[in-house]
């Protein structure tokens, strides 16, 4: 089996173990990575190297002689963005709106994981228009946000800074 375009590498549980590794260490060899996985998975030497077969059959990982020294060949955020986009365009018909609404629906998220999303949405948000996020509305103070629907609090503090928000009804 030759190498697969990245976009098409699916990776599985069991190829995951592997991977976790390289992603940490860099390059390991065949039998350091068998000896680590045994110690802590349980698996035996043949599994392991069955696995590490696969993974360079897919692709993922290459390998180098002497020592059957293995290295990853595909970053843990590729393999992230490929698994996430699999997962909405099959379960969420492609709309990552739906799925962020169906993921944090009931959800409890604490003030922290709010202004983390709200920074990341915010950053999205420039690279999209290609300029701050913050170039319609301009508030002198705080803000706070009540969003009942979901029982979520959201704090903006702009202190003089203009921000725009499309997500928040006034």
């Amino acid at each position: 089996m030759g190498q697969q375009k990245l976009k098409e590498i699916r990776l599985h549980e069991g190829e995951l173990n592997v991977m976790e590794l390289l992603w940490s260490n860099q390059v390991l060899a065949a039998k350091d990575i068998s000896k680590i996985i045994k110690e802590y998975i349980g698996w035996e030497k043949n599994t392991t190297y069955t696995y590490i077969k696969r993974l360079i059959d897919k692709g993922a990982i290459t390998r180098e002689d002497p020592g059957f020294m293995c290295r990853a060949a595909i970053s843990k955020k590729q393999v992230q963005e490929i698994e996430t986009g699999v997962l909405i365009k099959n379960l969420y018909s492609s709309s990552l709106a739906t799925f962020i609404h169906e993921y944090f629906d009931g959800r409890k998220l604490s003030s922290e994981e709010i202004l983390e999303l709200k920074r990341v949405i915010d950053g999205m948000h420039e690279k999209t228009l290609g300029r701050s996020s913050c170039s319609c509305f301009f508030f002198t103070h705080r803000r706070l946000y009540t969003l009942q629907k979901r029982g979520i609090y959201e704090i903006y503090a702009s202190f003089g800074s203009a921000y725009w928000d499309p997500f928040i009804s006034f």
